[in-house]
């Protein structure tokens, strides 16, 4: 056998004895052994590795069996082990949250919103000094950003902070030595739901962002769809038959269709205070009422589309406007029932400012593929 392919299964033997450590923990040796179908001196062997690498730790004898004989090490997983930062970049802030291998985190602090790189470089820095946590225990720093993200060379599109085509990763690495990877803000919150959120152990869910504008996130089979051009989930171009009518042009970087009519645009541009009428909604006048009633239809028109195209366990609206749409969301749900077939549970979003950071954090964790 090639000496890479020796390499590979020797990776593939770790990760699967590491997760399984995680997931089943305390667990014995001869236990994960069993489990994996793979020889005991094997495991032995991987996880003397993992506990000299302190990602792996003995916690002890397990309890005596009723046969009687040598009581097993029971072992668990180490999230200290190593640390990621999670980055938020927006108009409104900045904000980085440090955390553990388990999603623990350990520190968090907002600083004014900027986009200078040299600015974020050096609050990355003095956040790092402020923390519990010494540079050398950090594995991998991780960037949420609003805009078009090219995980891949780390380049970023980003009107909202007046950035075009910014070899924002590149700059990075000049100034840090450990990974860094970068990601769209709604495929962060998305990330974050499906690792501490309200799609935990899910592999097929959409996630749908409401603000100024509307946007998703895709996980499909366990997987973030990212799209040829890290694109993927720009719904708010979505069109319909009235559109065409219309013949407008949409170009790159507009609002769409799906923009103006299934988001703050849709009331914005009434002049009319979304949130206001909302808590009202009874006592609106006809004319908020209809507004109201056409965002739900058309809101949900999309919904269900990319139910049916898609087929998720779960749809999770978030964003300013979407946390607000509790009131709404039993008609928003049952206008979706009676468009598709296809049955799908629709939540809000997990409460939690920290679920994008802790979303780049968690794909960063995912993109280090060497950190053991």
């Amino acid at each position: 056998m090639k000496k890479g392919h020796i390499e590979l299964i020797k990776k593939m033997n770790r990760d699967l004895v590491l997760e399984t450590i995680r997931n089943e923990q305390p667990i014995s040796r001869a236990k994960v052994s069993r489990k994996l179908g793979i020889s005991r001196s094997t495991v032995s062997s991987i996880v003397d590795e993992l506990i000299e690498k302190k990602f792996v730790i003995e916690l002890g004898y397990a309890e005596s069996t009723k046969e009687g004989g040598r009581r097993a090490i029971q072992l668990g997983f180490n999230p200290s082990s190593g640390f990621g930062i999670g980055i938020e970049i927006s108009s409104s802030r900045l904000y980085i949250c440090l955390a553990d291998l388990d999603g623990n985190v350990i520190y968090k602090t907002t600083f004014s919103p900027t986009n200078q790189l040299h600015v974020i470089r050096e609050a990355i820095h003095k956040c790092i000094d402020l923390s519990p946590v010494s540079i050398q225990q950090i594995i991998a720093i991780g960037f949420c950003i609003p805009g078009t993200a090219d995980s891949e060379r780390g380049i970023v599109h980003s009107p909202e902070l007046q950035w075009e085509n910014i070899e924002f990763i590149p700059y990075m690495k000049q100034h840090f030595s450990m990974p860094m990877f970068i990601n769209n803000n709604v495929n962060c919150m998305a990330l974050g739901e499906k690792w501490l959120g309200k799609a935990r152990n899910m592999d097929d869910f959409i996630y749908i962002f409401i603000e100024k504008g509307i946007g998703s996130a895709i996980m499909a089979n366990g997987e973030l769809i990212q799209g040829k051009d890290f694109m993927a989930g720009e719904i708010g171009y979505f069109a319909f038959h009235s559109d065409i009518k219309r013949q407008e042009i949409t170009q790159l970087g507009d609002f769409g269709s799906f923009d103006k009519s299934a988001s703050l645009l849709a009331f914005d541009r009434h002049a009319v205070n979304f949130y206001e009428i909302i808590k009202k909604r009874e006592d609106a006048e006809a004319n908020e009422r209809e507004l109201v009633d056409n965002f739900i239809q058309t809101l949900s028109l999309g919904i269900a589309n990319m139910i049916s195209l898609l087929n998720p366990e779960k749809v999770i609206i978030g964003g300013k406007m979407g946390t607000e749409l509790g009131r709404i969301l039993p008609a928003i749900t049952g206008e979706v029932k009676n468009i598709t077939p296809l049955r799908c549970t629709i939540e809000l979003s997990s409460e939690n400012e920290d679920i994008g950071v802790l979303g780049i954090i968690l794909y960063s964790f995912g993109q280090v593929r060497d950190w053991l």
